[in-house]
């Protein structure tokens, strides 16, 4: 929304006439170099109807405001010089952070990759001979390893690779959630995707062999995706199903995924409570819904159980391992702790 600045009322009420640049357009107004620029007449950016860009108008230049159409939030909207240097200084501080920790593939990563390894071999999704059973809980973390297989790379390296890159998606998707729009707004996700890249545990599971990255990483997708979606101006049916995207992927990565939906779900329907708002969250279901019955059928039809083998040996809710659960959520960030409120108070002074 505009702001108070008499300047960007004129632009914008400009910007609307047929002799602008690109008539009819809404006008979304940079955050902190919008005072240099006040001085710039709006009488300079005057050009025959016809025109479909201007490089040489003042405002289009050098005014940082963005235009999108149809009133909603505009893609666009990067300054890219300040996005791929923050993105880039983070991705490779997170490479360089990864190296430090020896590749400790855990025994667990090697069940993925067992499966991984009889699915290339035409066996199937299978552990052994004989009747097949669901002896993992993360299916596209296997296939991912197979498909990174099949173009090439190592058997043994796929998991770290698709944690490496799991990691860098994550990053890429906090630059994305807070998008730099001039130099001076660089902040937010400079310390956002600085406190990703400096993070022990994410460096550390990067490398572990399991699909806590993954996780992670598509997590982190849904919620920026959401955010826009909440925040658009007008609906669109095609930005909530691609919102719904990694849910859905998410789904069928751990058996824990569709709470992730159920929550995002919830959400819209509070928030809106009108009949826009639940067609909203429809659409946002449709895609994980279609994953978690998608992958239960095959689960009937292929292993003839309701749950994963996993589930029946691991799973027994006692006190001993709700305590166990609790010391492990106090002591799993204890070197993380601090830049996260350095990345909060930024994304808050960004945000303001």
């Amino acid at each position: 929304p505009l702001e108070n600045v008499d300047i960007f009322r004129r632009v914008s009420h400009y910007l609307r006439s047929p002799n602008a640049c690109v008539p009819p357009l809404t006008v979304y107004p940079g955050f902190r170099e919008r005072a240099r620029f006040a001085s710039v007449g709006v009488e300079r950016h005057r050009l025959s109807s016809s025109a479909k860009t201007c490089n040489r108008c003042p405002l289009c230049q050098k005014l940082p405001i963005v235009v999108a159409h149809n009133g909603s939030r505009a893609r666009g909207a990067h300054f890219w010089p300040a996005t791929l240097l923050v993105g880039g200084i983070a991705i490779a501080t997170l490479l360089l952070h990864v190296r430090r920790y020896p590749p400790l593939t855990y025994d667990d990563a090697f069940i993925s990759l067992r499966y991984a390894q009889r699915f290339l071999e035409g066996q199937g999704l299978s552990w052994t001979e004989g009747a097949p059973v669901e002896g993992y809980s993360n299916l596209l973390w296997i296939l991912g390893c197979a498909f990174l297989n099949m173009l090439g790379v190592e058997l043994l390296e796929t998991p770290l690779w698709l944690g490496v890159m799991s990691a860098v998606a994550i990053v890429a998707a906090i630059v994305r959630a807070f998008p730099p729009q001039t130099w001076s707004d660089s902040l937010p996700a400079f310390a956002g995707s600085m406190f990703i890249a400096l993070s022990g545990p994410i460096a550390l599971w990067a490398t572990a062999g399991l699909e806590g990255c993954l996780v992670g990483a598509l997590l982190a997708w849904s919620l920026v995706l959401l955010m826009e979606l909440v925040e658009a101006r007008e609906f669109h049916t095609r930005d909530a199903i691609v919102a719904g995207i990694p849910l859905a992927l998410l789904c069928l990565t751990r058996p824990d995924g569709p709470l992730f939906t159920a929550v995002a779900v919830a959400f819209l329907l509070l928030r809106g409570g009108s009949r826009d708002a639940r067609v909203r969250a429809l659409w946002v279901g449709a895609l994980p819904s279609m994953a978690v019955v998608g992958q239960l059928a095959f689960r009937l039809s292929y292993y003839g159980d309701w749950t994963p083998n996993t589930a029946r040996a691991k799973v027994a809710l006692s006190t001993a391992r709700i305590a166990e659960g609790a010391s492990c959520v106090a002591s799993a960030g204890a070197s993380s702790y601090v830049g996260a409120g350095g990345a909060l108070a930024a994304a808050r002074g960004g945000g303001a």
